[in-house]
């Protein structure tokens, strides 16, 4: 990592197995230093590419002040649910309690030796109250994303999405929100690329109210400027 870039290594803690006591550290971290001067915090795995003006536009929606945890949701292991870990966004206040329950009452959020930090993360805050809260757009369709799109194309992964997935899930690409935030399980190639398609080509006589069409049932359909699928007649 660059050195101008400000960053924190826990070199006892080098494995994913230590993920859950890594989180409490870096949220430790990040109270005890930072808290006064951000309203939001983002966790995000090295594999995940961020559109930062949309999760920007979509926190915008909140008061950072009231206990809010936003990522993809699954339904299962903790009662309503998880945000995954791929990419999850907490609030000062959220991360305020999660602080003080760490520090004060380890037997609601014990240290324990595990990978799976984003479900600890949700357990914990669970027992105080705070939940995973909506992270789809208007349309029900996914912003935070856990799968690559080709991953999709296995049906056993299919199937267990579909299974899980706190909200409905929609074959791609009718599960992806125009305003996406994150996309996961990217090759450093794909991320460079993802941020070139973004920020370094010139779309010509498109404005932004014209989406870019889809996939619809094998023909390609174009969205209204609303966002809704027109269907193939």
């Amino acid at each position: 990592m660059p050195s101008h870039i400000s960053h924190i290594v826990f070199s006892d803690l080098a494995t994913r197995d230590h993920s859950w006591e890594k989180i409490r550290k870096v949220f430790k971290h990040a109270y005890e230093n930072l808290h006064e001067k951000f309203d939001w915090y983002l966790r995000a795995d090295d594999d995940a590419y961020i559109v930062m003006e949309n999760l920007e536009k979509f926190v915008g929606q909140y008061d950072s002040s009231k206990p809010y945890l936003f990522g993809y949701r699954w339904n299962f292991y903790v009662k309503r649910g998880f945000a995954d870990g791929g990419a999850y966004v907490i609030s000062r206040e959220a991360l305020r309690q999660f602080y003080n329950e760490m520090r004060y009452n380890q037997t609601l959020c014990p240290e324990i030796h595990r990978a799976e930090e984003d479900q600890e993360l949700a357990k914990c805050l669970s027992k105080i109250g705070v939940y995973p809260s909506k992270s789809t757009d208007a349309y029900g369709r996914q912003m935070f994303h856990h799968f690559h799109p080709l991953e999709l194309e296995s049906s056993f992964l299919f199937q267990f999405i579909a299974k899980y997935s706190f909200e409905k899930f929609e074959p791609f690409p009718h599960h992806y929100s125009r305003d996406t935030i994150s996309m996961h399980h990217l090759s450093p190639f794909e991320m460079r690329m993802y941020h070139y398609l973004l920020y370094g080509v010139k779309y010509h006589n498109r404005t932004p109210t014209q989406p870019a069409p889809v996939v619809s049932d094998g023909n390609w359909a174009p969205l209204t400027t609303s966002g809704e699928i027109v269907k193939p007649q």
